[in-house]
């Protein structure tokens, strides 16, 4: 470790497994640069005034309470020139200071939201399980409603870790309706979203009379699509092998980006340099993104891997023809996910709208090989038998033809099932002709 004093090149050899610090400690400027920090620290009370001082450190709890922002975001260099740029006379508290005041902070933001929550008519949840970095399971609970201002609003109510042995779903059943008799809002909530996991699946539906579960359309769409990239199986079991070569070889990382430097000099192109992204399972669209990267740097992987003797792992022709058309099919996949993933905008409504856009769109596409073809086919097997479902779903139509941009239902080209659906949506909202 070296010391931050200017001028000082002074360097201390650190017992991690003793902890001994001791001999840090004692270096003169150790001591100065803590004095100097002492200093400011009360400096900063003497010039702006102490109850000035903690009002501002208030507001900046309530900031870190009120969005989830990391504490570590207050101690960065960054943050604290922005700090110093609005006022130079203050510094931020001691991040041992934030831990120990952000509990009341944060129950003041619960106890304010449950206030809010008192006013609200219905609401929707939305849940999701993470595994930490230690093995710790977490639920996430977001409430989604409309408040008093008719402004759609997103609050995390819970993330809670879920210590059990066997997460079965009448655990979670229970967790869930913990959270919302805490907010005093269990019958306020009229439906709910979750992924297609046995035991959360489970839970929703059997989290309570007249409550809606529907299963993430982003899920249900990135299952289709895993299972039809199983037909170029081969061939990206290789990509990931090509990715986890550059990812652990320093050399080769080196050499692609000197190739990739290279190119850009000589073609004129801006300095930037790509680097390859893994695929990683749990995550939407990872293998397509993945695809995409390989697709965009393919001259320069192949001269790098030429170079290092690793033919084996060199895409021929034929293999970046059925990459081309891999991450031209995926690629619609990829956009309809992102867009019916927003927290802004309701998207129950733009289901049917979004899959019949997507459905027409790869009908168009002029696909040359003969397995991405194949991929083509299954994806539009599926979308269609997806859409036909949607088609069938009460509250999907009647949340279709409510959003003014859809009342027609345009999308759908068939007159007599047009029709149909008119005279059920009529009968659903008792309107007489």
């Amino acid at each position: 470790m070296q010391c931050n004093y200017p001028n000082c090149k002074k360097i201390y050899k650190l017992d991690i497994d003793s902890n001994n610090y001791s001999n840090i400690y004692k270096h003169k400027h150790i001591k100065k640069l803590r004095e100097n920090e002492k200093k400011n620290r009360n400096s900063t009370i003497n010039i702006i005034g102490t109850k000035k001082k903690e009002i501002i450190d208030l507001k900046l709890l309530h900031v870190i309470a009120e969005d989830n922002r990391p504490i570590n975001m207050i101690i960065t260099n960054a943050f604290q020139d922005f700090i110093h740029s609005l006022n130079s006379s203050y510094s931020t508290p001691h991040r041992d200071t934030i831990y120990r005041k952000l509990g009341k902070e944060f129950l003041n933001v619960k106890n304010n939201l449950k206030l809010e929550l008192k006013n609200m008519l219905y609401g929707c949840i939305t849940s999701d399980m993470c595994l930490s970095s230690n093995k710790h399971h977490f639920l996430i609970l977001t409430l989604h409603y409309i408040n008093n201002f008719f402004n759609l609003n997103n609050r995390i109510i819970a993330l809670q870790e879920v210590d059990e042995y066997k997460i079965t779903g009448e655990v979670l059943k229970k967790k869930i309706l913990g959270i919302l008799d805490e907010y005093g809002i269990t019958d306020k909530i009229i439906c709910g979203t979750s992924d297609a996991g046995p035991n959360i699946k489970w839970a929703f539906d059997n989290l309570k009379d007249d409550f809606n579960n529907f299963h993430c359309f982003a899920h249900k769409l990135n299952l289709i699509v895993k299972e039809s990239i199983k037909i170029v199986e081969p061939l990206l079991v290789k990509c990931k092998s090509i990715v986890r070569y550059f990812n652990q070889s320093v050399k080769a990382h080196q050499l692609l980006k000197q190739i990739q430097k290279e190119d850009n000099f000589n073609y004129g192109f801006d300095e930037i340099y790509y680097e390859l992204i893994n695929d990683v399972v749990t995550r939407f669209n990872s293998t397509y993104f993945m695809v995409k990267r390989i697709q965009l740097i393919s001259d320069n992987i192949n001269e790098c891997l030429d170079t290092l003797k690793q033919q084996d792992l060199i895409l021929s022709e034929e293999e970046l023809d059925d990459l081309d058309d891999l991450v031209s099919i995926l690629e619609p996949f990829n956009e309809i996910t992102i867009f019916l993933s927003g927290s802004d905008y309701p998207t129950f409504n733009i289901i049917l709208p979004s899959l019949a856009a997507l459905i027409k769109k790869v009908e168009t596409m002029i696909i040359d090989s003969d397995n991405i073809k194949n991929i083509k086919d299954y994806l539009l097997i599926e979308s269609k038998e997806l859409f036909d479902k949607y088609l069938r779903n009460d509250i999907a139509i009647i949340s279709t033809f409510l959003d003014p941009n859809y009342k027609h239902l345009l999308f759908i080209e068939d007159k007599t099932q047009k029709n149909k659906i008119f005279e059920k949506i009529r009968k659903m909202i008792k309107v007489k002709e």
